[in-house]
């Protein structure tokens, strides 16, 4: 890899949504399609995990492969409810899914740059691993306070990034991004169903607290996809093909604008080198 050729880079952040998430999947395959280069990525919670997959050189079709998996039991795979001392779930599930799919492999291991994005309680402030495992670092940015139990690294305790920076785009720029495309899938306000019990109340609050967290932060990013899910709770992976879909339709609906935007910014799609396509020989 080796991004010092490259006159204009594209990031792309992937935000947190649980379930809903898997419409960054639909954006992936389109940006691929369409031959938008995808240069470095940070992602936080569900992003994270997309993220981590695409990152490291899984195709869209072996993704869409895990999502047709996860789908298929609507999503009990990756729940381990526990007695809730830290957490409803102990995530051993979700971290046992990660090292089937990702191995042993670190930071270093990835095609592309990458960014995971998680919130340490110590420290009160964003982490945004870079190195080390992959595995750890994405489950500790999926760590959603009082569903999932935290993770303890190095003596510290980590939990979802969406506490504080639910779409990581400023991390991007860090990494030298000069267009930044933001994939939003979480809540972006307006009525809630009524909970119907603990689980639902956490996560409605969660949903709260990280858009407020949020809210005036999308303006940093170049274009923001905002994938029709709201339909969708954050436990709906039964529902993985429509919301595959839904982020699909959303990047398609957005591509004239997309691409005039990268245009101008002097970034060449070139069809069948798209997403990590442009790491192969011209």
């Amino acid at each position: 890899m080796n991004l010092e050729n490259v006159p204009v880079k594209v990031g792309l952040a992937l935000g947190a949504g649980a379930a809903r998430g898997i419409a960054h999947v639909g954006v992936l395959e389109v940006l691929e399609e369409a031959g938008i280069p995808v240069h470095m990525i940070a992602g936080c919670s569900m992003g994270s995990v997309v993220g981590s997959l695409y990152a490291t050189g899984k195709s869209i079709g072996e993704i869409r492969s895990m999502v047709e998996e996860v789908a298929r039991d609507g999503g009990r795979s990756l729940m381990d409810f526990t007695f809730p001392r830290w957490g409803l779930i102990t995530g051993r599930k979700v971290e046992n899914f990660l090292r089937n799919h990702l191995g042993e492999a670190t930071f270093a291991d990835t095609k592309i740059p990458f960014a995971v994005a998680a919130c340490c309680l110590e420290e009160g402030s964003m982490v945004y691993f870079r190195e080390g495992p992959l595995v750890r670092a994405v489950r500790a940015s999926s760590s959603m306070p009082g569903i999932f139990e935290p993770v303890r690294l190095e003596g510290k305790t980590y939990v979802d990034g969406g506490v504080l920076d639910r779409v990581p785009v400023e991390i991007l720029r860090e990494m030298g991004a000069d267009v930044i495309i933001a994939v939003d899938v979480g809540y972006r306000g307006g009525g809630h169903a009524s909970p119907r019990n603990i689980y639902e109340v956490l996560l409605e609050f969660y949903s709260l607290v990280e858009w407020k967290a949020m809210e005036h932060s999308m303006d940093h990013a170049d274009c923001t996809l905002t994938p029709p899910v709201q339909g969708f709770d954050a436990t709906a992976f039964a529902a993985g093909e429509d919301i595959l879909r839904r982020g699909r339709l959303e990047a398609l609906s957005r591509m004239d604008e997309l691409k005039h935007m990268l245009a101008v910014m002097g970034v060449k799609c070139r069809p069948g080198k798209g997403g990590l396509g442009w790491l192969e020989e011209p």
